[in-house]
């Protein structure tokens, strides 16, 4: 039933407010002692119980839709409800008189009844966030200590012990522009639609959150001491926070990038190190934080090298998305010097870039990834010495016959081979190969049809490999090259190498009756015409006389040695008598060990 003196209820007007100025208005000093007396429990309209609230609205004849809609109503643990915002308790002050002094004076000029009735209390005035007057742009007030429990949340009250002192602040307020961050506060606790931003979308209280705790690190320092910050303070944390976020993710995401290049960290530098009270937080395992949670978590995983399987604000990473050079250098066992050098290499970091190794960050399964990968099992030519179970020679020999792909080949760095390149050159030697327990007489190990061949051994490996060899084996007691196998005769007939056109110089000799010193003497002289060739039994150089030649040679010169058998005479004989008939040999060969004489002069 609908008291006979009733007060007018205001458009955000707490329910707290409504009842305390109605017991006013009855000439009741104590809310509690009306709310009792009109059979309704005090409490439980502080906690905008629906039936009290229900109570309350046909007692004043307020409308019972506007008044729920600016009354608290007790949510789940430590919240509020104001129409349709979740509030938590460290964002309401319901116990302090808080007030603009300036409306508080208007309010009590404006009505027909007792001045500290005609005043109301506005739900907004309870939201710490809340600090300046939208409409007179001055301060919000705290108006005397926190009240006597009898006179907490009775409004009308604590007006009456302080009217003066509400008179003298309005005459004297306290100058304040409101920032865009109160302003959508109280957009929001009016219900005033603000289109679907990001922000707009989070519960009231997590995007309260999260603008003072960005903004406080934007304005004061990742790591920031939160308890210690005062009411200014707050409120600039407050508006730089909303600055950031209101134009929704990218922004967010865009302030983690400056927080993450603002300082270049030493040492280890993870996500709660480089995002400080952010990460802190966020770190808080409260559902309602989900939205920006998961924001900033795919922004750390993304830019920042965590590994597949480490947790991340609650959640585990199921995939590495970002290394650093530290990061590479752990998942490779390679030195972070030679990393760095294999990315400059790569074109994937500047070669001048002097960030600290974890600072670095490229994307992950990249082709610097995969090369490092196989450099972090790859040898040197030491270790394909051991793995073909070869010689210091025939490894560099292959190492240098395309065989055997370098796996990364740059200047002042060992050049290296991956075992799989390896094994893939043992499966092509043996591709077409017969399985031997025990090599049969005239199969050899391909190493040794090389030495008694005469061959080199890329020869041979080519011959198998073109598949140029009737027969190929492959021992299985042995590994690596040795157990390879050969019919050495098949080897020997492939390598044969063609005669050689000409006369060896230690040939000519014998053949032309001269000494050995002689023979030399013409062939550096160049009065032999000779070449080098490959000498076809050892496959070493040798001195040649071509064939052509070495017969002109003989056409126009003659040797003592033979003169004299032609004739049956001794040499020493048939010299002394071509003496004394005026042939003399040619002067400076003879000198030399080389008799011989021009045919034109035995004419």
């Amino acid at each position: 039933m609908k008291l006979s003196l009733t007060v007018p209820a205001h458009l955000g007007e707490t329910a707290t407010s409504l009842a305390s100025r109605l017991a006013a208005r009855n000439f009741q000093s104590n809310v509690r002692t009306f709310a009792t007396d009109m059979g309704m429990a005090f409490p439980h309209i502080v906690e905008g119980q629906p039936d009290a609230l229900d109570n309350l609205a046909i007692l004043s004849g307020a409308d019972r839709e506007v008044l729920f809609k600016s009354s608290f109503i007790r949510g789940d643990g430590r919240s509020f409800w104001l129409n349709g915002q979740r509030i938590t308790a460290p964002n309401l002050r319901r116990q302090s008189f808080v007030c603009c002094p300036i409306c508080m004076v208007q309010d009590m000029k404006a009505g027909l009844l007792d001045p500290a009735i005609n005043a109301y209390g506005r739900a907004i005035w309870s939201i710490v966030q809340c600090r300046t007057c939208i409409t007179h742009g001055v301060a919000h007030v705290k108006i005397g200590e926190v009240p006597p429990p009898a006179m907490i949340h009775d409004f009308t009250a604590a007006v009456r012990l302080h009217e003066g002192t509400i008179y003298r602040l309005a005459e004297e307020p306290v100058l304040r522009t409101a920032s865009d961050f109160e302003r959508n506060l109280v957009d929001r606790i009016g219900g005033k639609d603000r289109g679907s931003g990001w922000l707009d979308s989070l519960d009231f209280s997590v995007a309260v959150k999260a603008c003072e705790v960005f903004g406080a690190v934007a304005e004061f320092g990742r790591t920031v001491n939160l308890k210690r910050l005062s009411g200014p303070q707050w409120a600039a944390a407050g508006a730089a926070g909303y600055d950031i976020l209101r134009r929704g993710t990218a922004t967010l995401r865009a302030f983690l990038s400056d927080l993450q290049r603002a300082e270049a960290f030493k040492g280890i530098a993870g996500p709660k190190k480089v995002f400080g009270r952010i990460y802190e937080w966020l770190h808080e395992q409260d559902p309602a934080n989900d939205p920006v949670r998961d924001v900033v978590r795919e922004h750390i995983v993304e830019t920042m090298p965590i590994d597949a399987g480490e947790e991340v604000l609650g959640k585990i990473n199921q995939q590495r998305r970002i290394h650093s050079i530290r990061s590479l250098a752990l998942q490779t066992g390679i030195h972070p010097i030679t990393v760095r050098k294999v990315l400059a290499i790569t074109g994937e970091v500047a070669a001048d870039d002097d960030r600290q190794d974890n600072s670095i960050a490229l994307p992950a399964a990249s082709g610097a990834e995969m090369l490092l990968t196989r450099m972090s099992s790859a040898m040197t030519q030491l270790g394909v010495r051991e793995y073909l179970n070869v010689n210091r020679v025939s490894a560099a020999l292959l190492a240098g016959s395309g065989y055997l792909p370098v796996v990364l080949v740059t200047e002042g760095m060992d050049q290296l081979y991956h075992p799989d390149d390896l094994d893939q050159f043992m499966a092509r030697l043996t591709a077409n190969a017969v399985p031997v327990q025990h090599c049969e007489p005239g199969q050899v190990p391909l190493t040794l049809a090389c030495k008694r061949s005469n061959a080199k051994l890329l020869e041979v490996v080519d011959l198998v490999l073109h598949g140029k060899l009737a027969w190929v084996g492959v021992l299985s007691s042995e590994h690596g090259l040795p157990s390879v196998l050969v019919n050495l005769a098949e080897v020997k007939e492939k390598v044969k190498l063609a005669p050689v056109d000409g006369i060896a110089i230690s040939a000519v000799a014998g053949d032309l009756g001269v000494t050995d010193t002689g023979a030399r003497f013409l062939a550096d002289t160049s009065a032999l015409a000779t070449r080098i060739v490959i000498n076809p039994a050892n496959r070493c150089p040798m001195t040649v006389v071509p064939f052509a030649d070495y017969r002109q040679f003989k056409v126009t010169y003659v040797s003592l040695r033979d003169i004299a058998r032609s004739r049956g005479l001794p040499s020493r004989r048939m010299l002394n008598e071509l003496a004394r008939s005026g042939i003399l040999p040619v002067a400076s060969w003879r000198k030399n060990g080389a008799i011989l004489f021009r045919r034109s002069d035995l004419l």
